[in-house]
């Protein structure tokens, strides 16, 4: 359950900075596709190590 709030918050965060990044720059939904990957990519990393630190 910790990791999915975690997920949520984190990807909610980057898709609201990515649109107004967006918006502000008038450019393509690059911004919200880079912070998008970024927080999957941190929290899956979390996962794993998480994962790990439970052996």
């Amino acid at each position: 359950m910790k990791f999915l709030s975690s997920l949520f918050i984190s990807c909610l965060l980057a898709v609201l900075i990515g649109i107004w990044l967006d918006k502000k720059l008038h450019c393509t939904p690059v911004f919200l596709l880079v912070f998008l990957a970024y927080a999957l990519l941190a929290n899956f990393y979390l996962l794993l190590k998480g994962m790990k630190e439970d052996e």
